[in-house]
């Protein structure tokens, strides 16, 4: 894969010396800030919920309501599209309310709690899923790990 970024080697007229500068490299696309994918979804389900794949139905995601599921989270739903078609943020930033997120202590690892809602308080029972890292007491950058670990 080629570099991010590049060196520049230019001449700089009123020294005569040689200006070194890291640049963009046209032939490298930039990095994503986020990563979603639209799914079906419950009428029921709301921006801010965790959710996982359906193992039944294709092509949809179900509410996380508690930690106890052996599926690992996927993401948390961004938009609602229509009432049973939503947008899930799998990589990015949240933040606010509306995300169903508070209590974070920032630079504290995110997981998903006991009730299926984000923490920064690791779960004592049921799985133990690290899903990102707290940025604000409302905000994270969500990125869920694959590894689950079942605690009983």
């Amino acid at each position: 894969m080629p570099a991010q970024f590049v060196d520049r080697i230019t001449i700089n007229p009123l020294t005569g010396l040689l200006d070194l500068t890291s640049i963009p490299n046209p032939r490298v696309p930039p990095l994503a800030e986020e990563i979603s994918f639209e799914y079906d979804c419950e009428p029921t389900a709301l921006i801010g919920d965790l959710v996982y794949l359906s193992r039944t139905v294709p092509d949809k995601v179900e509410v996380i309501s508690v930690n106890v599921y052996d599926d690992l989270e996927l993401g948390t739903i961004n938009t609602k599209l229509t009432p049973t078609r939503c947008r899930v943020l799998i990589i990015g930033k949240l933040r606010g309310s509306e995300y169903q997120l508070s209590g974070l202590q920032p630079g504290k690892t995110v997981f998903v709690g006991t009730d299926g809602q984000a923490t920064t308080t690791a779960p004592v029972s049921g799985h133990r899923q690290a899903i990102g890292v707290a940025t604000h007491s409302d905000g994270m950058i969500l990125y869920p790990s694959g590894i689950k670990t079942v605690l009983n």
